[in-house]
């Protein structure tokens, strides 16, 4: 048999074998998925971490976000069962970056939470808002960033970023919107799916697992 089929054979087979796993333990999973690299918006010491990978050019994202996320992750967050970490991950378009460096830069300055400078774009549609109209929405939302603090800002929002997609894409993550709980990876899930894992994390946690 050639070597070049045995090798194709090869590749399907590990495939199959992955696509078993998924199947078998409901997600993939990253072990060792290092959440202290982000800021936690809740208990660090809380038994479920959620990371929240979303580009803010992606209309899933959006839709994930304010359709599923909204609505499952308060009922964990509050009470201190869950901390959650939105991570911008620019890479759906080619001014990705650039919105993800503005609305980090508003949240550094105003020291808000990610989460509601997203939010804030989400519903005013930002897969369809130019990069002024998004600066015109944050100015009139948080207030305006004063001029001679914007370099310094931008220029630390954009070494965040490098430094966070470096990471993800060496941890295997290569798409938005991922969520992943304690370790397992999920893609764009549905509000169940997640409030699934979610409550068997809790489980683990009570248990000792």
């Amino acid at each position: 048999m050639p070597k070049s089929l045995i090798s194709t054979l090869a590749v399907a087979l590990l495939a199959l074998l992955g696509f078993a796993y998924v199947a078998l333990s409901g997600a993939p999973e990253i072990g060792d998925f290092d959440y202290t690299r982000f800021t936690a918006e809740g208990s660090n010491t809380a038994p479920v971490r959620i990371a929240v990978i979303e580009d803010l050019r992606c209309p899933s994202c959006r839709r994930n976000h304010l359709d599923v996320l909204s609505k499952i992750l308060p009922k964990y967050t509050p009470s201190g069962q869950a901390a959650v970490y939105y991570v911008p991950y620019p890479v759906t378009r080619s001014d990705s970056m650039a919105l993800s460096v503005k609305a980090l830069s508003y949240a550094r300055f105003h020291k808000r939470p990610f989460s509601e400078i997203s939010v804030a774009l989400y519903k005013a549609d930002s897969t369809r808002l130019s990069l002024d109209e998004a600066e015109a929405l944050l100015a009139r939302e948080f207030g305006p960033i004063p001029a001679d603090a914007r370099a310094a800002l931008d220029e630390a929002s954009q070494q965040q970023l490098r430094e966070q997609n470096r990471y993800l894409s060496s941890v295997g993550i290569v798409s938005t919107p991922t969520v992943i709980v304690n370790g397992a990876v999920l893609q764009g899930p549905k509000a169940e799916v997640l409030a699934e894992h979610i409550e068997k994390a809790l489980d683990r946690s009570r248990h000792g697992g």
